[in-house]
């Protein structure tokens, strides 16, 4: 009993310093079996980012069925929050290297095998609202770089998805060729802010300088879709690039 519940806090401690390679390495080999190594690891940070860490562990139990000798242990973690944990636990009775004599391993269950299935690790790691905001302002140095360099494949790739519905691609470029034409354009980054309270949904300032010199500034949208920031225009830009009007009636309308 004594090596099952020695068993049960060595897994506890590489659960808590999110060592999976190591937990991976407590599973028997049919456990293993069901998950790669890196599949294993991937899962189980998911998980611990999206609960958050353990409660300090209060004590481990460990209890053999009787009625069948080499049937598992079921080893259990009881945490001072009132939860628990259970493993199953058995002695394997096959090993290759002669190091894993008499050292417990852990079988899964059908059921854990089953949830485990379940967790996404597609961005399992949720960014703060810290690295939101600072993506967005990475965003946005790139796009108005491109725009600046008059890359708009680039622009039109990096419209969010409302935006970009109202152009076809060949409209956008010439219609941004138009205005690059017409008077070069520095672009210049001043902030990024919060839009009310999402963090995945952010204004962003604008310094113009114009070839004369002169200046304005502008507030235009980036928003967080599908794991990338996009550009989302203004109503300001909207009727600048007159997405209801052909290329020849937006030229007729500018001049």
């Amino acid at each position: 009993m004594e090596r099952y519940e020695e068993f049960g806090y060595r897994y506890d401690e590489a659960v808590r310093n999110e060592d999976w390679q190591e937990t991976y390495s407590m599973l028997d080999e049919y456990s293993q079996q069901e998950f790669t190594e890196e599949e294993w690891v991937a899962k189980h940070q998911a998980v611990r980012d999206a609960s958050g860490p353990l409660a300090p562990l209060e004590s481990v139990s460990a209890e053999d069925n009787e009625e069948v000798s080499d049937a598992p242990w079921t080893g259990t973690l009881y945490y001072e929050d009132g939860t628990q944990d259970n493993l199953r636990v058995m002695m394997p009775m096959a090993i290759e290297d002669m190091s894993d004599a008499y050292v417990p391993k852990r079988l899964l269950t059908e059921e854990e095998i089953g949830e485990l299935e379940q967790v996404s690790t597609s961005g399992s790691s949720s960014p703060t609202s810290s690295d939101l905001e600072a993506g967005a302002e990475e965003a946005a140095g790139k796009y108005y770089m491109a725009a600046g360099l008059e890359n708009w494949d680039y622009t039109y790739e990096n419209l969010d998805a409302s935006t970009q519905s109202r152009y076809s691609k060949g409209e956008w470029i010439n219609k941004n060729q138009w205005f690059a034409d017409n008077g070069s354009v520095i672009y210049h980054v001043d902030s990024v802010d919060r839009v009310g309270t999402s963090s995945e949904y952010l204004g962003v300032t604008l310094t113009l300088t114009y070839e004369d010199g002169s200046s304005s500034t502008r507030t235009t949208y980036f928003i967080y879709e599908d794991g990338e920031w996009k550009h989302r225009f203004s109503q300001e830009e909207t009727d600048l690039f007159m997405p209801d009007a052909s290329y020849e009636k937006f030229v007729a309308a500018r001049g």
